[in-house]
């Protein structure tokens, strides 16, 4: 499935400067496939353009990818770890800590925006006359 609700572009920019460099637009293109298949689910509808909530759902979309974007593993041994080499001192775990409360932000603007896609219950009429049990 290719998403049409956000782009490896609109990702990168929402990352902003601290967009790694090493992810490719195919990685990119995984998580916003899979950030479109949760919205989905949770709403309970696709988006299109035709949409009224259209642009909510791409927001969403793109702030889900930049999540997964910077939470994804490095790939690295040293990622999280504190070392020194002679004079230089490399703090690995307070980068890791700051990607983290990046990806925390992103998170909570996606959940308050899920919020507002999903299909509220309490719009149809319930019926008391129907059969109990």
């Amino acid at each position: 499935m290719t998403s049409d609700l956000t782009t490896p572009e609109r990702v990168r920019n929402r990352l902003g400067s601290s967009a790694d460099a090493t992810l490719t637009n195919q990685v990119i293109q995984e998580y916003i496939d899979d950030a479109t298949a949760y919205i989905f689910r949770v709403a309970r509808k696709t988006f299109t353009p035709a949409d009224a909530l259209y642009e909510l759902a791409r927001s969403c979309c793109t702030n889900i990818a930049a999540m997964y974007s910077i939470i994804r593993p490095a790939g690295g041994t040293t990622d999280g770890l504190d070392y020194q080499i002679d004079e230089l001192r490399i703090k690995k775990s307070e980068q890791l800590k700051a990607r983290l409360r990046t990806a925390n932000t992103f998170i909570r603007q996606a959940d308050k925006e899920l919020d507002q896609l999903q299909d509220d219950d309490t719009d149809y009429p319930q019926s008391n006359t129907g059969a109990y049990g």
